[in-house]
């Protein structure tokens, strides 16, 4: 019997050694905000970029407001410090670098479900509009998030306490940041996935189901529905026309004019047509991060083609 034990312990110490260190490192912040801000600094170089969905979720969770952003990484660009700056508004930003349309239904049902939501940006476009980006990484996230066993026994942890346990250790600089290339290559590189996109392109009915229902819970609730339709640089708005997809652009806008507010910036004007205005074509630099932010937040309109629901 004591050897068993003996057996037994040596099985699982390693096991109890891990899950200590996790608990000690707690890389998404999950039992306190961290103080150190040393180690505030690598937990948001790393773990932020293992899995931003449970990492911001917890940080909102902590610190709720009732105006969000909902996207992928366009939207992610938009510094809420900056909507304080234009309109005084506090925002918190849960858009998600990748993220389907799918990611931001769940973030929403889970947000709206726990806190008093009274505006959303929701940063929308033909490319994520998309019957075949079903891709759900939210929900599994929510599931860690909500369970104590599954937030020490996932791999996301795992991975993040033993990255920030390296760099702490060894003094190693950790880069989860795609590999550097010249911006030629890239920019041909984001094209490329763009077109990846757009070949697969199917009208989401489930999408349409879906925003028409969070559409009437927010007329409901009194909260505010904006879209967003962040600008592109014109080389990407060209491939819509190339795989024959205006009909479908044209239908993406009248479905969010159904549902809520609609700021397009992403139509030929001096945003779009100026290269120097974007790292790449999907993602534009701070200046017009900044425009945009000013635009939705005091609705000043002067990039934009606001539409508004109550028309």
């Amino acid at each position: 019997m004591i050897k068993f034990a003996i057996k037994s312990l040596i099985f699982v110490l390693p096991f109890l050694i891990l899950i200590t260190i996790e608990v000690i490192i707690d890389p998404f912040n999950y039992f306190s905000e961290e103080k150190d801000k040393k180690l505030q600094e690598k937990k948001e170089d790393i773990s932020l970029k293992t899995n931003p969905y449970l990492y911001k979720l917890i940080k909102y969770d902590r610190d709720p407001c009732s105006i969000i952003i909902l996207g992928d990484s366009r939207m992610d660009l938009l510094l809420t410090s900056k909507f304080e700056t234009y309109s005084k508004e506090k925002v918190s930003n849960l858009s998600i670098g990748g993220g389907t349309v799918q990611d931001a239904i769940e973030i929403f049902r889970y947000v709206s479900e726990k806190h008093d939501i009274k505006k959303i940006y929701w940063g929308m476009s033909i490319e994520s509009y998309s019957g075949t980006r079903l891709r759900n990484r939210a929900t599994p996230s929510i599931e860690i998030k909500n369970s104590l066993l599954l937030y020490l026994l996932n791999r996301y942890t795992f991975s993040a306490t033993m990255l920030i346990c390296r760099t702490m250790i060894f003094n190693e600089q950790i880069d989860l940041s795609k590999p550097p290339v010249s911006k030629e290559v890239f920019w041909q590189d984001q094209l490329d996935l763009c077109s990846r996109y757009l070949g697969n392109y199917s009208y989401p009915e489930n999408y349409f189901h879906d925003l028409k229902k969070i559409s009437a819970d927010c007329l409901a609730k009194n909260i505010k529905l904006v879209f967003v339709l962040p600008p592109t640089q014109l080389d990407l708005q060209k491939k819509i026309h190339e795989f024959k997809l205006d009909e479908e652009d044209k239908r993406l806008r009248v479905d969010l004019e159904s549902f809520g507010d609609v700021y397009d910036f992403n139509y030929p004007n001096t945003i779009t047509t100026d290269k120097s205005n974007y790292n790449d074509p999907f993602h534009f630099k701070e200046s017009i991060s900044n425009i945009i932010i000013q635009e939705i937040s005091t609705n000043q309109i002067k990039y934009s083609k606001f539409t508004s629901i109550t028309k």
